[in-house]
């Protein structure tokens, strides 16, 4: 039945997602488009200038807005699917809330994934025809390559993916978990949801702070360290600890809230 949920939770929100990223493409192949007839031509005057920067702006807009909106695209879907009125349709289907929660947070963090995929491949696209610049990051990526293979860097690499794996997670899990609190409220499910969030972060950054000084003993301490195993290894397997217990947490009291306190109202 997961796979279904899945399934169904891709179709409801490919719509949406394919729009966002439909509108990005086609300011990503506007500005290419501009780029080559003014260099193909050398067009140079204000109103060409101006064209210019709004192509730009447009494009570094619709990037932007695909790091945020795939974040709140993916919030809003949690809340008209689970916390209104879809919410009575979703819960009367034969399946368990952990079910629910499990297909809407892949699929979200799926889409999170291929969110990170799509604007690489807009800015690559910027750069299609100009191989100096393609060979040019073949050569960085080789030498980087290299100085990882020759101090032995790799479990760094590894950690700071596995950190930056866990910490996308960890915003689904703590946006489903404020929702799920905040739909208790019974005047207003945003207000509440967006309170509860201020009390999470407060929480965490106590919390985090508290382990720093636990950890390294203090900001001097930590200043005076130098970036290496004493440092940085600790640092990120703290993060990841400490970003997997928080999303761990988050993911619990989701599901104790959608299961007990459910408020449809």
């Amino acid at each position: 039945m997961l796979g279904k949920l899945i399934k169904n939770e891709f179709k409801a929100t490919a719509r949406t997602f394919g729009l966002m990223y439909l509108i990005v493409l086609i300011a990503a192949v506007a500005l290419k488009v501009f780029m080559e007839i003014q260099e193909a031509f050398h067009l140079e005057n204000s109103i060409i200038d101006i064209l210019g920067v709004l192509t730009v702006t447009v494009f570094v807009l619709g990037i932007i807005g695909i790091i945020f909106g795939t974040f709140i695209l993916i919030l809003k879907r949690f809340y008209d699917s689970m916390l209104k009125s879809e919410g009575y349709l979703s819960f009367t289907l034969p399946v368990t809330v952990g079910q629910h929660i499990a297909s809407k947070s892949i699929v979200s963090y799926i889409w999170i994934l291929l969110s990170g995929v799509f604007i690489f491949a807009m800015i690559m696209l910027l750069f299609l025809g100009d191989t100096s610049v393609f060979v040019s990051l073949g050569q960085e990526l080789k030498e980087m390559i290299e100085l990882v293979n020759q101090h032995h860097l790799w479990k760094y690499v590894i950690e700071v993916i596995a950190v930056l794996a866990v910490s996308a997670y960890s915003y689904i899990a703590i946006g489903y978990a404020c929702f799920s609190v905040g739909q208790a409220w019974s005047r207003s499910k945003v207000a509440g949801a967006f309170a509860t969030y201020i009390v999470f972060s407060i929480i965490t950054q106590i919390v985090s702070t508290i382990g720093m000084l636990v950890l390294f003993g203090g900001l001097d301490t930590v200043n005076q360290i130098n970036m290496g195993d004493a440092f940085f290894e600790p640092l990120m397997i703290f993060v990841i600890v400490q970003e997997i217990v928080f999303a761990v947490i988050y993911t619990v009291l989701t599901y104790v809230m959608l299961s007990r306190k459910l408020n449809l109202e």
